[in-house]
């Protein structure tokens, strides 16, 4: 799921540092957009690699390069997201949308998180992949908390807030498949650090919010919509994808005897 799903974002996010750095009026966002393509092509060339290093034990991984140029209906909407977050808009939104909605909010749950559980299930290569990757990306998420800054204080808060609200929710809705199901569904029980739900809660709820307020933001307006998402929203994906699995590229287990269902129920 990761290895098929991530790589093309990852491309994809090269061009749009590549904008910035073209585009950008200031010097230190445009060296920042310059290190970020490269950041983006080491990553694609990593994920790719590892990717390609498994195809002898699972053909499924050739989807790792072809499957943003199909139609799949999984990832039609991920190419529907990134495209709307990265490549048609100006620069400035794309940032804010790119860098501060996505980076600063998912990619900690994607790099840091999963690597956790990566890790306590023995995947250390994984693992370290997934953390090689996050040092950059945390960089990456400093270049659009400046531009917030300045917008909110010349004048342009609304903008910014309409810029975070559509990216966050959108991120939010890609990322419940790609860390959701992970965590409480396909890895083992034994192996779980903690549930989807208390990473969402812990990371989301309380430091991303904290960051939006320190900017001069306020919370989006559907706040309360999304604490009562993170109860069943990649739930019913998992159910969804589980019921079509014949339709998707990676090998969804369902994973949810009695044990898991008491998990389940006290998380």
């Amino acid at each position: 799921l990761f290895y098929t799903a991530v790589p093309f974002i990852e491309y994809a996010s090269a061009s749009t540092f590549a904008r910035m750095t073209r585009f950008s009026k200031g010097p230190g966002m445009r060296n920042m957009g310059s290190f970020g393509s490269l950041d983006e092509m080491r990553h694609t060339q990593v994920q790719l690699w590892f990717g390609y290093e498994n195809i002898k034990k699972n053909p499924q991984l050739d989807w790792a390069q072809k499957s943003c140029h199909t139609n799949n209906w999984a990832i039609v909407g991920a190419r529907h997201t990134f495209d709307d977050l990265e490549h048609t808009r100006d620069v400035v939104s794309s940032s804010i949308m790119t860098n501060f909605s996505f980076e600063t909010a998912f990619t900690n749950l994607q790099f840091i998180a999963f690597s956790a559980d990566a890790a306590k299930q023995g995947d250390h290569s994984f693992a370290n992949m997934l953390q090689s990757i996050q040092t950059d990306e945390s960089r990456h998420a400093q270049i659009a908390f400046p531009l917030i800054k300045m917008m909110v204080e010349n004048g342009k808060k609304k903008e910014a807030q309409k810029l975070v609200e559509i990216s966050f929710w959108r991120a939010w809705r890609q990322f419940a498949v790609l860390n959701g199901l992970p965590m409480d569904y396909y890895t083992p029980l034994d192996k779980r650090e903690r549930s989807f739900k208390e990473f969402m809660e812990e990371w989301i709820l309380v430091q991303f919010e904290r960051q939006m307020l320190d900017l001069g933001l306020d919370q989006p307006w559907y706040w309360d919509i999304l604490k009562r998402d993170i109860e069943s929203f990649h739930h019913t994906q998992a159910i969804g994808i589980w019921l079509w699995r014949p339709t998707v590229w990676w090998n969804s287990a369902a994973n949810i005897g009695p044990k898991e269902r008491e998990w389940l129920e006290e998380k």
